[in-house]
């Protein structure tokens, strides 16, 4: 009889319709060889490696959207602080 297998997930990360957060997530400690050798391999992009593992995605509601943006400058920020505040 065989046992049955457990879905294991490596880590799970955020996605909104428009695009995937992988940098946004919970990794477990066993990716760690994964990592090391898609580093020293050169294959630096985190979607390459989500193809290989097994992952979740926690999916984003359109109104959340405005959490995942990227933040270059103190105007940004500010902007970013702006727009979360008046969301509330």
């Amino acid at each position: 009889k065989k046992k049955k297998q457990k879905n294991i997930f490596f880590f799970l990360f955020f996605a909104n319709p428009q695009k995937t957060h992988p940098l946004i997530g919970i990794y477990d400690q066993k990716i760690t060889p994964f990592l090391k050798k898609a580093i020293e391999q050169n294959e630096l992009k985190m979607m390459d490696l989500v193809s290989k593992l097994n992952h979740q995605i926690i999916a984003v509601k359109e109104n959340k959207q405005y959490l995942f943006k990227n933040i270059h400058t103190k105007h940004e920020l500010e902007e970013l602080n702006l727009l979360y505040i008046s969301k509330k």
